[in-house]
């Protein structure tokens, strides 16, 4: 005989006849599927996130948008949680402050850029000297 979990009311005619209650084995069958489709989706999430070079969350669940799993965000926290590679490395979760640089003037600040060495145009011309 199959133990009854608690909470699992087990009939008296069930026991006489000696056999299980058939909602007992639908009950027991419906949380093994479940517990098989959770291993089956931590996998699948485990894969992608290897895949995709241990990759952030919202990349995930982006990849993960199509698919039918319930409480993606969870589950893809539990598996970045779980990974040594991410552990060991550490995340940077430091955002970098950007400063706006104010002038006064026009063309008072430049930026150059470099490009090259590129094919020798028809004039013999190697480098691109873009300014700003």
């Amino acid at each position: 005989m199959v133990p009854v979990p608690p909470g699992v009311r087990y009939g008296d005619r069930a026991r006489e006849r000696g056999g299980e209650p058939k909602r007992l084995f639908k009950r027991l069958a419906v949380n093994e599927i479940e517990q098989m489709d959770e291993k089956k989706e931590y996998g699948e999430i485990k894969d992608l996130h290897e895949r995709l070079a241990h990759g952030s969350q919202k990349t995930m669940e982006y990849h993960l948008r199509g698919k039918n799993i319930n409480k993606v965000r969870e589950k893809v926290i539990k598996v970045i949680d779980d990974c040594l590679t991410c552990q060991r490395m550490g995340r940077n979760y430091k955002k970098r402050n950007i400063i706006a640089i104010r002038t006064k003037r026009t063309n008072e600040i430049w930026e150059i850029d470099l490009v090259g060495p590129l094919p020798k145009s028809r004039n013999g011309y190697s480098y691109i000297h873009p300014s700003s």
